[in-house]
This record gives structure tokens, C-alpha cells and sequence, in this order.
């Protein structure tokens, strides 16, 4: 009697774990809508790490995986509407090699209104945010346009941002992240975090300019891209930054400048670096 009675304990103990475990994965829409594969390759680790972990992850990308994963779907925007294919994609580090840190934020601001509008026109996403599918959470790359955060609200799931390098001078805002320039340099221009008088003058004025510069150039173009595919009454994107749950930014205290960080901006550099191989054995 005592015996069957443990068996029946271990089996229900058994049932109970496993549906616990099954309630715990949950299901994650990833957009990432440049063409520059270095940023796709610092959090692709991440989406594996996801999958392995038992979440289902669905990936609106360039990039699709060479080999299928189990629970990992690629939506590949290769074929686009007529005229809104953004190219090659902008890098930043080509972009930062112009002298003209003012042109550089423009292009880089532009480019993130083209890549919305590329996205957003783009027939196999819009099959997918017509679909049944749900979501428990959102992940987009934030470099340089905020315009999928409406599905975070269309899903009633969490949005999750990821910069693929430094937090760009508008980043901060909408998490109340510090971003006092006094000591902070922005990314385009080429201070550390020793300044001197002219130097935090130079870098407060070109912050306060970058902002507005970003504003007229992404930040507006977007907002009415999200209100022709989602509809007029989309909160305005300013609203649905400051409810971003979490940042991850591709930086680190021991290569860049040391800053402030609230609890919802993670520091991940590093991230996409795969553990070291043992060294194949040589005889000489």
C-alpha cells in the first residue's frame, strides 16, 4: 500500500513539473531590420540562448538560419515593396569615419525611417501581424527608430530594446536613463569622459542638437508610418518608449566611458562572444 501510494505521489509530482514546465515558455517576436550582419550577429546568441531554454522565438530579420532549430522561425525580408529597399544597410562605423558628426546623426536618422517603412510595407510582415499569432514579448533593434513598439501594445506583450552599440544620445530619455554631459560624451563626438569647459559645451549643445535632428528626421516620419499600418488611435511612440521593460546595450565599462545605468539598461558587450575552443594538440 505504501508503495503504490509513493508511486502515485511521483507521478503526479512528475505531471505537476511538467506542466509547469510548459507553462514557462513563452513566445518572443523578434524584429531586426538592418541589413549590416555585425548587429545581427551580436544578438543572435541571445534568440539561441531563448530556444534552448524551451521559448519559442519567430525572427523578422535579413539573416535566416542556415540549418532549421526547433521552436526558432525566420521571416526573411528579402522581397520588398517597389522602391522602399533600404540598400545595404548603414553601418556605424562607416558612418562615424565622416568628419561631419551633424551629417552622420542625419543619416543615421533617415535611415531609420526607411528601414521602418521598409518593414512595415513588407508583405510577409504583414501576413504575420495579420495572423492569430500571440506574443508574450517584443524584441527590436532601437538604434535609430522606435516604430515596432506598437506591437508590443497590439500583443499586450513586453518590448524589449537592444543597441547594437553605445546608447545612441536619444536612447536615454525614455528609460530616465543619467545622460548629463558634463562627463557623458555622446557617440559621434570624439570625447572621453575627461572634459574640459569648451569641450562639455561643445558636447551639451550637440546632444540638445542630435535629439531634435533625430526627432524631425525619425522619430516623426515613423510616428505616421505606425499610424497608417496600426491606425490613428496608436499612443504616440514617445509613450510606448517610456514602457520598454528592458535594455540591453552593447557596451562595457572596460572599453567604453564608466556612466550611470538605471536597472532597466543592461550592459551586455560581449555577448555574441562565443566560450573559447581548446587548441587542437600539435606535435612538433
Amino acid at each position: 500500500m505504501f508503495k503504490s501510494t509513493t508511486q502515485v505521489c511521483l507521478l503526479v509530482l512528475t505531471s505537476l513539473l511538467l506542466v509547469l514546465q510548459s507553462v514557462s515558455s513563452a513566445r518572443f517576436l523578434v524584429i531586426y531590420h538592418s541589413k549590416v550582419r555585425s548587429r545581427f550577429s551580436m544578438v543572435e546568441p541571445y534568440m539561441k540562448a531563448l530556444v534552448s531554454r524551451g521559448h519559442q522565438v519567430v525572427v523578422v530579420g535579413y539573416y535566416p538560419q542556415k540549418q532549421p532549430i526547433p521552436n526558432y522561425t525566420d521571416i526573411i525580408l528579402e522581397e520588398v515593396a517597389d522602391g522602399l529597399n533600404p540598400g545595404p544597410g548603414l553601418s556605424i562605423d562607416n558612418a562615424l569615419k565622416s568628419f561631419n558628426p551633424v551629417m552622420n546623426v542625419v543619416r543615421v536618422a533617415e535611415f531609420g525611417a526607411q528601414s521602418c517603412r521598409t518593414v512595415l510595407s513588407n508583405p510577409e510582415f504583414i501576413k504575420l501581424i495579420k495572423s492569430n499569432q500571440k506574443f508574450d514579448a517584443v524584441i527590436y533593434d532601437l538604434l535609430h527608430t522606435d516604430c515596432f513598439l506598437p506591437l508590443s501594445t497590439k500583443y499586450g506583450a513586453v518590448s524589449i530594446g537592444v543597441s547594437p552599440t553605445v546608447l545612441m544620445p536619444w536612447a536615454n530619455d525614455p528609460m530616465g536613463n543619467p545622460d548629463n554631459p558634463s562627463y557623458i560624451p555622446n557617440l559621434f563626438i570624439p570625447y572621453s569622459d575627461q572634459m574640459n569647459f569648451i569641450a562639455r559645451t561643445v558636447n551639451s549643445v550637440t546632444m540638445v542638437l542630435f535629439k531634435v535632428i533625430y526627432y524631425f528626421k525619425s522619430y516623426r516620419p515613423s510616428q505616421e508610418l505606425v499610424r497608417q499600418h496600426f491606425g490613428q488611435d496608436v499612443p504616440e511612440l514617445s509613450v510606448l518608449a517610456r514602457n520598454m521593460s528592458l535594455v540591453l546595450v552593447n557596451s562595457h565599462f572596460s572599453l567604453n566611458s564608466p556612466r550611470p545605468l538605471v536597472p532597466g539598461v543592461v550592459e551586455v558587450g560581449g555577448l555574441h562572444i562565443a566560450p573559447p575552443q581548446q587548441l587542437p594538440k600539435v606535435r612538433l
